[in-house]
């Protein structure tokens, strides 16, 4: 789930709930693993798990006044 909230300065005024649900994941090749390069801050990341595919998601959201 999700909530979008307008900036202060925006003329939108209502928050946005977003719910993803309903999907179905693919998980990647075990042994495949990311590779890095640059001077970029997340170059240095530590991979945690394993990628995965999530797809087929249900998107049901409402808009609530503030």
């Amino acid at each position: 789930m999700q909530a979008l909230f307008p900036r202060q300065s925006s003329t939108v005024t209502d928050v946005v709930r977003i719910a993803f649900a309903g999907h179905r994941v693919q998980e990647c090749k075990q042994n495949s693993m990311w590779k890095f390069s640059g001077n970029h801050p997340l170059v240095r990341a530590v991979v945690l798990e394993h990628s995965m595919y999530e797809f087929g998601y249900d998107l049901v959201g409402r808009a609530y006044r503030q």
